[in-house]
């Protein structure tokens, strides 16, 4: 709580006028964690933040793996094989979570494996696109899939080009 309450004095609000009781704990260690990231401290502070509410049995299994998804996302631009072990740990076929989540998910692990360079990216993307096709989604989840699709698409493309630019006889794209 005290690592709360210094994170929201340093954005000049006094700890007094939050009242700590309003917001369960999973809350604030996700507003915490957010703010964190937001400010590029990807410190262990932000990690474990992050994985204390991901496990929190307050929440939904469904809103534990969108915690961890969202996780692995902030994690990245700065740690690949780390973002990579976070979305490792949970299974994101199970039906045990929603069709949005799974796509989410999907999603994120394609774009970790694109910045690895990893020729099979597209794969988890498909499935992302089959359940974006297959059922009605939150704008804000289809948005985040289409913007991870485009980045697989770029990157395919310009390395196309880049094989072009070395073989200029080449007629392929």
């Amino acid at each position: 709580q005290s690592d709360i309450t210094a994170v929201i004095e340093t954005l000049g609000i006094e700890a007094s006028q939050v009242h700590k009781e309003s917001f369960p704990s999973w809350q604030k260690n996700l507003f915490a964690a957010r703010l964190l990231a937001h400010v590029g401290d990807w410190g262990e502070k932000m990690h474990a933040l992050y994985s204390t509410v991901s496990t929190s049995h307050e929440l939904t299994l469904d809103k534990r793996l969108q915690i961890v998804i969202e996780h692995a996302e902030r994690t990245t631009p700065n740690d690949l094989t780390r973002a990579e072990n976070i979305l490792g740990q949970y299974d994101l076929s199970s039906q045990d979570i929603s069709p949005s989540t799974r796509a989410y998910g999907r999603a994120i692990l394609s774009n970790i494996k694109r910045r690895r360079g990893d020729k099979k990216a597209k794969y988890p993307m498909n499935i992302a696109l089959e359940l974006l096709q297959q059922e009605d989604f939150q704008e804000e989840v289809r948005h985040k899939v289409q913007h991870y699709y485009a980045l697989l698409i770029h990157q395919e493309v310009a390395e196309q080009v880049h094989g072009l630019s070395r073989d200029p006889l080449s007629n392929e794209i």
